[in-house]
């Protein structure tokens, strides 16, 4: 059978060091495996994430902010599936929904791809449908901390004294919310991305058994 979560972190760490330090190019190296062996199809690419979610998750309790590592982790995926929009998409997605990744940062991420797109006709419907895709994983998401932060807090403030609502999904269209966004891209310090392994990398035979 597969190996738990407890078996695959013990192999990762034996042979490619220490998750809980930051070990970006370790976490790279290992999302770029997953990418190759889930590209077959979506079901495989889900399964995939699935198997690397908890080294993920590990090397991140490592880090005091894992912007960094997300941003690495976002650049990964984008350069891998250059070529694909709609598979770049996809991945990104089911990381977000996993938990594995900042809203906020692929939210800026995919508004950088659309304002450095000296032609906006060429820009798939794909993109502005994630665009939205994501305000709706950040609204769920959102809403679930509050209410488990409202099961924890039994002396909780007043129902009338709620937390102000995301910016970006505060009563605005996506149309609005994307036009505002590419306008303050501008002032907004972006993320150094760098290149991930090559895509010849050898991928172990043995990593796929875990899969």
């Amino acid at each position: 059978g597969k190996p738990k979560d407890e078996e695959l972190l013990l192999w990762a760490k034996e042979r490619l060091g220490s998750l809980n330090e930051a070990n970006s190019k370790t976490v790279e190296i290992l999302v770029t495996v997953a990418l190759k062996l889930g590209s077959p199809s979506f079901t495989h690419m889900s399964k995939a994430l699935e198997r690397i979610k908890c080294l993920i998750v590990n090397a991140k309790e490592g880090l005091e902010d894992p912007k960094d590592l997300d941003t690495r982790i976002i650049n990964s995926v984008s350069s891998f599936w250059s070529r694909s929009k709609q598979w770049a998409i996809f991945t990104l997605k089911r990381m977000l929904v996993m938990k594995l990744l900042s809203w906020k940062l692929v939210f800026d991420f995919m508004i950088n791809e659309i304002a450095n797109e000296s032609d906006k006709d060429r820009i798939e419907w794909q993109v502005y449908e994630f665009l939205g895709d994501i305000l709706t994983i950040s609204e769920r998401q959102s809403k679930e901390s509050s209410d488990t932060s409202e099961v924890v807090n039994v002396e909780r403030e007043p129902a009338d004294e709620k937390a102000p609502k995301n910016v970006v999904g505060s009563g605005k269209d996506l149309n609005s919310a994307v036009t505002e966004a590419v306008q303050n891209s501008e002032h907004v310090q972006e993320q150094s991305i760098t290149d991930v392994e090559p895509k010849g990398l050898h991928v172990s035979t043995e990593m796929s058994l875990y899969v």
